[in-house]
């Protein structure tokens, strides 16, 4: 598959699945709707076409020669932002799909794959005052940003226990961020108010390692690394400022996702139960420590024509644990639940209403059953959080004082052909 195909697809992906709202920080909680439905849990297992991203290791150990894969993960998020004059609300609803295929050699010693997710992005949307000087009307307070990957994979068995795996492919990813801002690290102009609106895309090849252990025939170990993506987003930007007016730029965004590394064991337990726990480590503090905007070209002369800011994070790094049960029902009907947790990532001095990305505890439940050739999943999941406080902010005066709250749910659908 040549790369410039690849970024194809992964563009239609990224411009057609709508906004996202996820759970772990910024990442999903899985990207196969089986999966979440067990909490987000998939390092010990060999079900689903999620595996592809997940711990393409396991794609030797599916029970069939193949494997197509389709889902998706319909999130509603509901944020809440509150201060001394402002009280406002907003809802979005997402789908977020997944598409995969595994085929394995007719000995079982190699399989291939190529999958197509959307594994991480953040979403909010407000209209409400901005602070003095903009605070004579409503504006948007409105950011996007996903990343979607496309990857093919293979694995191999290196023993009857061992299998390893591997992608290489693509990640693409795009980031839109509107509203009342201060610049904050632009040298002599921090602190200068605008009415910012940025927007860019980039691509990059992005990559994995997994391995798998039957440790008995029961218990299952997994084992995986998520490269780092980091991406220069090209496109462009409006920024007005109060009695000088509005200038527009050439611009790059500087995004970088966190690279991560996950461990699992999956346990059977006799011969109708599985209970299965997973922990991933997320690299926040070195990926979200801030986003590098660069300006240049300014089509206004009162304008500087190059400017560089630095929009601040201060991320800490995070451990999402994750815990997942599936119990057989008899009649081809299988029950799911699970439940996952992450520490809040965000430092109260840089959350703002464009990032409201600190949902802790996600709670999860699912069924599935047999079509005629096809397996059918069907899930819901529920992620909460404690009310977030904000004192001082970096972003000051705006936000300072504030309370904010989020909340989702979200409708997952998978439909599985072996063959």
């Amino acid at each position: 598959m040549s790369r410039k195909w690849a970024v194809g697809m992964a563009a239609f992906a990224l411009f057609t699945i709508g906004r996202a709202a996820l759970g772990d920080g910024v990442e999903l909680n899985g990207v196969s709707p089986r999966s979440i439905s067990r909490g987000g849990t998939n390092q010990g297992f060999a079900d689903n076409c999620g595996i592809i991203f997940d711990n393409p290791a396991a794609m030797v150990n599916i029970d069939s020669c193949s494997m197509f894969d389709i889902g998706v993960d319909t999130v509603i998020l509901s944020d809440h932002f509150q201060d001394a004059t402002r009280n406002n609300y907003s809802t979005t609803a997402t789908p977020l799909p997944q598409l995969g295929l595994i085929r394995k050699s007719d000995d079982g010693v190699f399989a291939y794959g190529l999958g197509i997710f959307t594994p991480a992005g953040f979403s909010e949307q407000f209209k409400m005052l901005g602070p003095f000087p903009f605070d004579d009307s409503l504006h948007k307070y409105e950011s996007w940003a996903c990343l979607v990957k496309v990857l093919p994979a293979v694995a191999c068995r290196v023993t009857d226990e061992l299998s390893i795996g591997a992608t290489l492919g693509v990640g693409v990813s795009y980031a839109e961020l509107e509203g009342p801002y201060f610049l904050q690290g632009a040298g002599p102009f921090t602190g200068i108010p605008t009415l910012l609106k940025t927007h860019g895309w980039g691509a990059d090849l992005v990559w994995s390692v997994g391995m798998q252990y039957q440790l008995t025939d029961t218990t299952t170990l997994g084992a995986t690394y998520q490269s780092t993506a980091p991406f220069t987003l090209g496109g462009s930007t409006r920024v007005t400022v109060p009695g000088i007016g509005t200038s527009q730029y050439d611009s790059n965004l500087h995004v970088e996702w966190p690279q991560s590394v996950a461990v699992g064991v999956r346990q059977q337990l006799g011969c109708s139960s599985v209970i299965a726990v997973d922990a991933i480590w997320f690299d926040y503090s070195n990926a979200f420590d801030q986003f590098t905007l660069g300006l240049h070209g300014a089509n206004n002369p009162f304008f500087p024509p190059t400017l560089v800011d630095h929009f601040p994070l201060d991320w800490r790094d995070a451990v999402s644990l994750r815990v997942g049960y599936e119990q057989k029902l008899g009649g081809g009907v299988t029950f799911r639940m699970g439940y996952a947790y992450l520490p809040d990532p965000i430092p109260n001095d840089t959350l703002t209403p464009w990032i409201q990305a600190f949902l802790q505890h996600a709670v999860t439940f699912g069924f599935g059953w047999k079509w005629n050739d096809w397996d059918v999943d069907l899930g819901y999941v529920h992620m909460f959080a404690p009310r977030e406080h904000v004192g001082t902010s970096k972003f000051a005066p705006d936000f300072v004082g504030s309370t904010q709250d989020a909340m989702a749910d979200a409708i997952v659908v998978d439909f599985i052909k072996k063959f």
